[in-house]
């Protein structure tokens, strides 16, 4: 049944006047009659009974006048937290991002996104990329912040909706005394002198180690791997200890150079050396409203 049924037979009980009714109403009494008649026609039973004082409810009247009052409630109830939500006064947020991202960039957008809107509560989920779209694809997460390979398309993510942030390059980091062999008027480091050259790498199934993978095949050199590990801090620690070379994002070298004791090279664009950051959401015809306001203010953080 259509909401107006219910509030077209509260208005004629109230009333106790089917004429005094269609007037609150601003309708037709013939249009109401047949409303009521439409309804009963419906319920197989009469709701109401005509007596010279006006109408009288039936038992079974009674009873949907109880489920009326009920459900114009709930309605009610249901408009109020629809524009709570509108005004993002409650609410929900999952968001999804590697360690990297969470901490460089995601972190201080989440920070703002909270202080503009307190009421909504914000659930942050740190996975590898192929694990955070896996979850987005089951609804375990409302949005994830991805990196994405040189020239990595998007065909096997056809309901999501990308949004393309911003290149994140990598570089080459070891101890301010490890001797790199670098001419003084190029930019770029010469990767054919470390062949052979103790790295520190990351594990086969991070996208960076892959990247570097890459690049090593590209260059035609052979690391001697000196320690494996999957944190950022451990590799960056280890280089500057000593313990060999390693190939790290722009990004978050910027973020902590100041806390150890390295030298920063660039590599050369020939190598691809970089990874997109984007964010991945499930596309919508009417975007739910926090999420909607997230993706506002991560654009507009990068129209600055």
């Amino acid at each position: 049944m259509a909401l107006r049924e219910y509030e077209y037979f509260l208005a004629i009980a109230e009333e106790n006047n089917i004429t005094k009714a269609a007037q609150k109403l601003h309708v037709s009494q013939p249009s109401l009659t047949q409303q009521l008649k439409r309804t009963e026609h419906e319920l197989d039973c009469k709701l109401l009974v005509r007596t010279n004082n006006g109408v009288q409810l039936t038992e079974a009247g009674e009873t949907y006048l109880q489920l009326s009052r009920q459900i114009l409630q709930l309605y009610e109830n249901f408009q109020y937290e629809i524009g709570q939500l509108k005004k993002l006064a409650c609410g929900k947020l999952r968001i999804g991002a590697s360690w990297y991202l969470s901490t460089t960039f995601v972190s201080p957008l989440v920070s703002e996104y909270t202080r503009l809107y307190p009421g909504i509560q914000i659930d942050c989920i740190e996975n590898r990329t192929s694990l955070l779209l896996e979850q987005l694809h089951s609804g375990q997460i409302d949005i994830a912040f991805v990196s994405r390979f040189p020239h990595e398309n998007a065909q096997n993510q056809k309901r999501l909706t990308y949004v393309p942030l911003y290149r994140d390059k990598m570089c080459v980091v070891a101890h301010t005394g490890y001797q790199m062999n670098k001419t003084k008027d190029c930019p770029w480091i010469d990767l054919t002198a470390l062949d052979e050259q103790p790295f520190i790498m990351f594990r086969p199934n991070q996208r960076i180690r892959q990247i570097t993978d890459r690049i090593f095949a590209q260059a035609g050199i052979r690391p001697q791997i000196r320690l494996t590990t999957y944190g950022f801090p451990t590799a960056i620690a280890q280089a500057a200890a000593g313990i060999g070379i390693t190939i790290l994002p722009e990004g978050y070298v910027e973020t902590v150079r100041e806390q150890y004791d390295i030298q920063v090279y660039s590599l050369a664009p020939e190598y691809c050396a970089y990874w997109d950051i984007g964010a991945y959401y499930p596309y919508y015809d009417i975007m739910p409203f926090a999420l909607k306001a997230f993706v506002d203010k991560i654009q507009g953080h990068f129209e600055q």
